[in-house]
Protein backbone atom coordinates (compact mmCIF):
# COMPACT_ATOMS: atom_id res chain seq x y z
CA UNK A 1 0.00 0.00 0.00
CA UNK A 2 1.21 3.42 -0.77
CA UNK A 3 0.39 6.50 1.23
CA UNK A 4 -0.31 9.64 -0.70
CA UNK A 5 -0.51 13.03 0.88
CA UNK A 6 -3.60 15.13 0.48
CA UNK A 7 -2.92 17.97 -1.87
CA UNK A 8 -3.73 21.38 -0.43
CA UNK A 9 -2.91 23.25 -3.60
CA UNK A 10 -6.56 23.84 -4.43
CA UNK A 11 -7.39 25.02 -0.91
CA UNK A 12 -4.39 27.21 -0.21
CA UNK A 13 -4.56 30.77 -1.43
CA UNK A 14 -1.54 32.99 -1.34
CA UNK A 15 -1.87 36.22 0.60
CA UNK A 16 -2.77 39.10 -1.65
CA UNK A 17 -0.85 42.31 -1.72
CA UNK A 18 -2.60 45.62 -1.23
CA UNK A 19 -2.23 46.45 -4.91
CA UNK A 20 -3.92 43.21 -6.02
CA UNK A 21 -6.83 43.87 -3.65
CA UNK A 22 -7.26 47.38 -5.02
CA UNK A 23 -7.26 46.07 -8.59
CA UNK A 24 -9.93 43.50 -7.76
CA UNK A 25 -12.06 46.15 -6.03
CA UNK A 26 -11.93 48.47 -9.04
CA UNK A 27 -12.83 45.61 -11.39
CA UNK A 28 -15.78 44.56 -9.22
CA UNK A 29 -17.09 48.14 -8.99
CA UNK A 30 -19.86 49.02 -11.45
CA UNK A 31 -18.85 51.43 -14.21
CA UNK A 32 -19.80 55.07 -13.90
CA UNK A 33 -19.91 55.39 -10.10
CA UNK A 34 -16.67 57.27 -9.90
CA UNK A 35 -16.10 56.35 -6.25
CA UNK A 36 -12.73 55.41 -4.86
CA UNK A 37 -12.14 51.73 -4.06
CA UNK A 38 -11.49 52.18 -0.33
CA UNK A 39 -14.26 52.74 2.20
CA UNK A 40 -12.85 55.92 3.76
CA UNK A 41 -12.89 57.71 0.43
CA UNK A 42 -16.43 56.42 -0.16
CA UNK A 43 -17.58 57.99 3.12
CA UNK A 44 -15.87 61.26 2.28
CA UNK A 45 -17.57 61.44 -1.10
CA UNK A 46 -20.98 60.74 0.49
CA UNK A 47 -20.40 63.66 2.87
CA UNK A 48 -19.35 65.87 -0.04
CA UNK A 49 -22.50 64.93 -1.95
CA UNK A 50 -24.65 65.73 1.08
CA UNK A 51 -22.92 69.09 1.50
CA UNK A 52 -23.42 69.85 -2.18
CA UNK A 53 -27.13 69.06 -1.88
CA UNK A 54 -27.43 71.43 1.10
CA UNK A 55 -27.92 68.82 3.83
CA UNK A 56 -25.67 68.84 6.86
CA UNK A 57 -23.36 65.86 7.47
CA UNK A 58 -24.96 65.37 10.88
CA UNK A 59 -28.33 64.79 9.21
CA UNK A 60 -26.83 61.92 7.18
CA UNK A 61 -25.60 60.05 10.27
CA UNK A 62 -28.05 57.64 11.90
CA UNK A 63 -29.55 58.91 15.12
CA UNK A 64 -28.64 57.02 18.23
CA UNK A 65 -31.41 56.02 20.59
CA UNK A 66 -31.31 58.30 23.59
CA UNK A 67 -32.05 56.96 27.01
CA UNK A 68 -34.71 58.87 28.89
CA UNK A 69 -33.29 60.88 31.72
CA UNK A 70 -34.99 60.48 35.02
CA UNK A 71 -34.32 62.29 38.22
CA UNK A 72 -33.98 59.49 40.65
CA UNK A 73 -32.59 59.45 44.11
CA UNK A 74 -29.45 57.40 44.53
CA UNK A 75 -28.23 57.62 48.11
CA UNK A 76 -24.53 57.38 48.76
CA UNK A 77 -23.46 54.04 49.99
CA UNK A 78 -22.06 54.16 53.47
CA UNK A 79 -18.91 52.23 53.97
CA UNK A 80 -19.14 50.11 57.05
CA UNK A 81 -15.86 49.37 58.71
CA UNK A 82 -16.01 46.17 60.67
CA UNK A 83 -13.19 45.16 63.00
CA UNK A 84 -12.62 41.88 64.76
CA UNK A 85 -10.50 41.99 67.90
CA UNK A 86 -9.08 38.71 69.20
CA UNK A 87 -6.85 40.38 71.78
CA UNK A 88 -8.91 39.28 74.77
CA UNK A 89 -8.96 35.65 73.58
CA UNK A 90 -5.22 35.73 72.86
CA UNK A 91 -4.50 37.02 76.38
CA UNK A 92 -6.66 34.22 77.84
CA UNK A 93 -4.72 31.59 75.86
CA UNK A 94 -1.41 33.15 76.88
CA UNK A 95 -2.43 32.94 80.56
CA UNK A 96 -3.27 29.25 80.12
CA UNK A 97 0.17 28.62 78.60
CA UNK A 98 1.86 30.39 81.49
CA UNK A 99 -0.24 28.38 83.97
CA UNK A 100 0.80 25.16 82.24
CA UNK A 101 4.52 26.00 82.42
CA UNK A 102 4.16 27.13 86.06
CA UNK A 103 2.41 23.88 87.05
CA UNK A 104 4.99 21.71 85.27
CA UNK A 105 7.80 23.53 87.15
CA UNK A 106 5.99 23.06 90.48
CA UNK A 107 5.59 19.34 89.77
CA UNK A 108 9.34 19.02 89.20
CA UNK A 109 10.18 20.93 92.39
CA UNK A 110 7.69 19.24 94.73
CA UNK A 111 8.71 16.18 96.75
CA UNK A 112 5.32 15.50 98.36
CA UNK A 113 3.46 12.73 96.40
CA UNK A 114 -0.03 14.03 97.29
CA UNK A 115 0.89 17.54 96.19
CA UNK A 116 2.36 16.14 92.95
CA UNK A 117 -0.88 14.28 92.17
CA UNK A 118 -2.93 17.45 92.74
CA UNK A 119 -0.59 19.48 90.53
CA UNK A 120 -0.72 16.78 87.81
CA UNK A 121 -4.53 16.93 87.81
CA UNK A 122 -4.42 20.73 87.54
CA UNK A 123 -1.85 20.43 84.73
CA UNK A 124 -4.02 17.93 82.82
CA UNK A 125 -7.00 20.25 83.23
CA UNK A 126 -4.97 23.26 81.98
CA UNK A 127 -3.66 21.25 79.00
CA UNK A 128 -7.20 20.15 78.09
CA UNK A 129 -8.50 23.72 78.32
CA UNK A 130 -5.56 25.00 76.26
CA UNK A 131 -6.12 22.33 73.60
CA UNK A 132 -9.79 23.33 73.41
CA UNK A 133 -9.18 27.09 73.20
CA UNK A 134 -5.97 27.33 71.17
CA UNK A 135 -7.52 27.19 67.67
CA UNK A 136 -8.92 29.58 65.07
CA UNK A 137 -12.54 28.49 65.56
CA UNK A 138 -12.50 29.44 69.25
CA UNK A 139 -10.81 32.76 68.42
CA UNK A 140 -13.47 33.63 65.82
CA UNK A 141 -16.37 32.64 68.05
CA UNK A 142 -15.14 34.67 71.02
CA UNK A 143 -13.69 37.66 69.20
CA UNK A 144 -15.13 41.12 69.76
CA UNK A 145 -16.73 42.45 66.57
CA UNK A 146 -17.29 46.20 66.30
CA UNK A 147 -18.98 48.24 63.58
CA UNK A 148 -21.42 45.58 62.44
Amino acid sequence: MSMQGIGNEAIYQSPQTGQEKAERATKAEPAGTGQAPNAAAGRASAQELAAAQGASPAAQEPKLAQRPRYDRYEPERKEEICTTDTGKVDREIEKLREKKTRLSRQIQMTDDPQKKEELKRQLAKAEQELKQKDNDTYRRQNAEVTGA
